[in-house]
């Protein structure tokens, strides 16, 4: 093209011609990729957890096998596919944050783009579709973090597109059951979104051929973790579920984790209810198919008691709600004026936020409540924030996990014992060997019952070490002290460090998922013998209320409570008893060993100190007799004060009050 032909195109090029443009799908489209990604930059962070995957993937990369601990084959990280994902970019760059938070950025806006280009039909839908999820503080957030949900939405969305645009056919029924495999393989738990829908279509389409060649990778993962890593999930499964706890514990803690949405996130808590009334008003049966898996899905979050990253959770039944909102004939049938009214209210109702996104507003709003969920973004950005890395100082290192992993690596640690082992397991190398009472990384303790199943925080249970297995670890022999218990961890190091295909290694994993192998773990004996043992004369002294919990004659009570050993069988109806101010204690009776009864004693938050309380005792247990007592502090969420005392136990009769 000559000069003078191209200052004739730019002389009649005029301003509608560009308002014009920008009011195509293809201009809302770039304009709403280019406004997420500046967001995601500005937001993107990764969560500690991140770096779990990431010893991983960095063992995988180094020729150390599919492991956190290399001396183990243990399934820590809970998204496969995202860990073999993340392992292509590591494999060139050996650098984690930036890799890991450019991988999921791309993820995310591959996902979105896919969304506003196949899901949302009109412009007012591709605009209500952008500020929803803009706005959406855990939407974004999890966006980056280095977790699995990146993938988790752009799965979705591909499902999403195949099941509601494309002709149905057996072709389209086994890309839609791959892409519900995949899923399964990014994240078991979310086959819960697939099962409806693919039920619904395969009674369109009844293809079972179909569906057993989409679900070979499923099938194939979880083979290869059976023989692999002996057990079809993985080990954080049994950490998080093989808790022995109430499951009405859990339902309650369940329903909290909803209720804390609603308290820091206004905007996806109506958004989903929304999405799921839209679909269920659609009166088609594929839209309540995918209403119906979001339903299960939010179900199974109350019964495993939520998360205790808040907000995670519930950022893939949000963008199925807003597939279904967007898709609605109501809202696509909206007037210019009405639509903007409702852009206007979701931008505002984002604004309600603890965190808007779009505004940089302080809130008062802590980062986390007394029930143990946690602005996990809030707490972790200024170390692993991408714009706060970006300055010549990397504050990453500087973590205090960061600095324990570094420390233990220069030291030449065997064995470091860690809460978190994210950041403190990826910069302490290979050769340390990661243990963490949360059981997430070592496999004995993820199938003992939690230390205290009354005091746990959600994703949270604490396992009492059973004696010796530091020093089995540090010298690979089993040292466990406990005879049935040594015989039950002989069993799990044939299955972690045996010959993957020795017979006898294979015999004893399906015996071992078979359940052969559970006589030789007594949850509430193995409980009861980690308890501190103390005589009832060791309290019999009565303690003046007020005493502090750290003078002489107070007995400290570990998390997982105490046993107070009484003389003879105790017939009584009263007992009086002395406790800090800071916890509910339950406490319960044993005869012989076995429990009798149990009551509970609620705290005086208002003080400081011990009091003085009395208890009236249920008539089976007066009758019946108790020689034994464990006390037991009840928290569920934050531990308050970690403070925990008693000072003195008398046994009376009602006549003596």
């Amino acid at each position: 093209m000559t000069p003078s032909n191209q200052t004739g195109r730019l002389a009649s090029f005029r301003p509608a011609d560009l308002a014009h443009f920008l009011s195509t799908p293809r201009a809302l489209i770039l304009l709403s990729l280019l406004l997420f990604s500046i967001i995601l930059v500005r937001e993107a962070w990764l969560h500690e957890d991140a770096f779990i995957t990431l010893r991983t993937v960095e063992n995988f990369i180094n020729g150390h096998g599919l492991r956190y601990n290399i001396t183990e084959r243990v399934q820590t990280y809970t998204h496969p596919l995202w860990m073999f994902l993340l392992s292509v970019p590591f494999a060139v760059t050996r650098e984690p944050l930036f890799t890991t938070l450019l991988l999921s950025i791309l993820v995310s806006l591959l996902g979105i783009f896919l969304f506003l280009r196949y899901l949302a039909p009109s412009a007012i839908a591709k605009a209500v579709a952008v500020i929803i999820l803009i706005s959406a503080r855990p939407f974004i957030d999890y966006s980056t973090s280095g977790l699995e949900n990146p993938l988790t939405h752009l799965l979705l969305v591909v499902f999403l597109v195949l099941y509601f645009t494309k002709t149905d056919s057996p072709r389209i029924l086994l890309l839609l059951t791959l892409v519900a495999a995949l899923a399964g393989v990014n994240r078991l738990d979310t086959l819960l979104f697939y099962i409806p829908p693919i039920i619904t279509y395969y009674l369109l389409v009844p293809s079972l051929t179909a569906i057993a060649l989409g679900l070979l990778p499923l099938i194939g993962w979880v083979l290869f973790s059976l023989i692999y890593y002996g057990f079809p999930i993985p080990n954080s499964a049994y950490a998080k579920l093989n808790v022995h706890v109430p499951a009405s514990d859990l339902y309650r803690q369940g329903t909290l984790y909803f209720r804390d949405l609603l308290w820091r996130d206004p905007l996806t808590f109506l958004v989903i209810f929304t999405g799921l009334v839209t679909g269920f008003m659609q009166r088609n049966r594929k839209e309540v198919a995918v209403a119906i898996g979001v339903i299960l899905y939010l179900l199974y979050i109350v019964r495993i008691g939520g998360d205790y990253m808040s907000g995670r959770f519930f950022t893939a039944p949000l963008i199925v709600s807003v597939v279904l909102l967007v898709r609605s004939h109501w809202l696509n049938n909206l007037s210019r004026r009405r639509a903007m009214l409702l852009v206007g209210a979701t931008l505002l109702l984002g604004l309600f936020s603890a965190h808007p996104v779009l505004l940089p507003i302080e809130s008062d709003r802590r980062w986390r409540d007394d029930y143990g969920i946690t602005d996990e973004r809030q707490y972790y950005e200024a170390h692993t924030g991408l714009v706060q890395n970006l300055v010549i100082e990397p504050p990453l290192e500087s973590h205090w996990l960061a600095t324990a992993g570094l420390r233990a690596k220069a030291e030449g640690q065997e064995l470091l014992i860690k809460g978190g082992i994210g950041l403190a397991g990826y910069f302490a190398g290979p050769d340390v060997y990661i243990l963490d009472n949360y059981a997430l990384a070592n496999t004995l303790l993820s199938h003992l019952p939690a230390g205290n199943p009354d005091l746990w925080r959600i994703g949270h249970f604490n396992r009492r070490r059973p004696a010796g297995l530091e020093e089995s670890l540090i010298s690979g022999e089993n040292k466990l002290e406990d005879a049935k218990l040594a015989g039950y961890y002989d069993k799990l190091l044939l299955i972690m460090r045996g010959s993957l295909f020795d017979p006898a290694r294979l015999l004893t994993i399906w015996k071992m998922n078979m359940g052969q192998y559970d006589h030789l773990i007594d949850p509430d004996a193995y409980v009861a013998q980690h308890l501190d043992r103390i005589g009832q004369d060791d309290v019999e002294r009565p303690v003046a209320d007020g005493t502090m919990l750290d003078a002489q004659g107070v007995v400290s009570i570990p998390y997982q409570g105490i046993e107070v050993v009484v003389e003879g069988i105790a017939k009584v109806s009263l007992i009086e008893l002395s406790l800090d101010t800071n916890y509910t204690y339950r406490i319960i009776f044993l005869r012989e060993g076995n429990v009798v009864g149990s009551v509970l004693s609620d705290p005086e938050l208002d003080n400081e100190g011990l009091r003085t309380r009395r208890i009236s005792l249920p008539k089976e247990i007066g009758e019946t007799g108790f020689d034994a007592l464990h006390i037991r502090p009840v928290v569920r969420g934050m531990d308050p004060k970690n403070q925990r005392g008693m000072g003195h136990l008398m046994l009376l009769q009602e006549s003596a009050q």
